[in-house]
């Protein structure tokens, strides 16, 4: 057959984009009969199909027929019911599942409620909200460029799956949608906390960075101190601390030069889009489907 249906996505699914570990990593069933199914590919006619373990000519059949008749309208209001209610699962557990995954504790989620509120970090963060919003107005192709980014170096290992290009690609659906979500106007109390979280990460990548004495990167040392004492300072001493970031410069590995206020707020940037690929999207489906909604 050429459809299959994940129990985990709770999508209807092409036999063509899935691979041969999918089946029982997504959960793929027969959309009528939701027995299991199996991955097939005949190279030499460059035929994909699903198949069912089942061999029961009868019984095959009529799954066919019942399968074959399920329209491409119906198969995408299949698919978008599903991908707005796992949507707004993942929202609803956004903030609980980026403490498990960068492992805040209490003092941590102190600070990200610190950070939300400081002055500083709230005009930091309102730039990087305008050049997100920025970005995906120049279009589909560079927004998707933008958010993929991170993938470049992102391994994912989450409890032992096979990752495959259906997960890949399942998992980049994710973020954009998520990342879309995020410079909505009903997105931003999501994108102030993800912000604050990936601002605090930055800030202890830094002392990393400082106590590993990487040369030759001196800005560090700068961004460390200036972004550690936004969190405490008033307006005009953010300002005044921001300013001092403008008016360093440093020279970037392509050779260019940047001011420290712009490096730090695409550090911080880089640091959200990171986040965002590496949470356990599938971990917290099955979570969910397993029956804590």
């Amino acid at each position: 057959m050429k459809l299959g249906y994940s129990m985990l996505l709770g999508e209807l699914i092409e036999a063509g984009g899935v691979e041969y570990g999918d089946c029982q990593g997504f959960q793929i069933v027969c959309p009528s009969c939701k027995e299991p199914v199996f991955k097939v590919h005949r190279h030499e006619q460059g035929i994909h199909y699903l198949s069912h373990y089942e061999k029961a000519k009868a019984y095959e059949a009529e799954c066919e027929l019942r399968v074959n008749s399920i329209s491409t309208r119906d198969i995408e209001a299949t698919n978008a019911t599903s991908r707005g209610q796992s949507l707004q699962y993942f929202l609803s557990v956004l903030r609980v599942w980026t403490i498990k995954r960068l492992g805040f504790v209490e003092k941590e989620e102190k600070l990200i409620k610190k950070v939300m509120s400081a002055p500083g970090p709230q005009m930091m963060r309102d730039k990087v909200l305008d050049f997100f919003k920025g970005i995906e107005a120049e279009g589909e192709r560079s927004f998707e460029s933008f958010i993929d980014a991170p993938r470049k170096v992102w391994e994912p290992r989450t409890s032992g799956e096979i990752w495959t290009g259906f997960a890949l690609q399942t998992q980049r659906r994710i973020v954009k949608d998520i990342c879309i979500h995020l410079i909505s106007p009903n997105g931003q109390g999501n994108f102030a906390f993800i912000w604050a979280a990936a601002y605090i990460e930055t800030v202890f990548n830094l002392l990393q960075k400082r106590l590993d004495k990487n040369p030759g990167r001196e800005e560090w040392e700068l961004m460390k101190d200036a972004l550690s004492a936004l969190i405490y300072a008033s307006r005009d001493k953010a300002l005044y601390i921001m300013t001092g970031l403008q008016e360093h410069s440093f020279r970037r590995p392509d050779g260019g030069t940047q001011n420290a206020l712009a490096g730090s707020c695409q550090y911080i940037s880089s640091e959200m889009r990171f986040l965002l690929w590496t949470l356990p999207y599938f971990d917290m489906l099955r979570e969910w489907k397993g029956g804590n909604r």
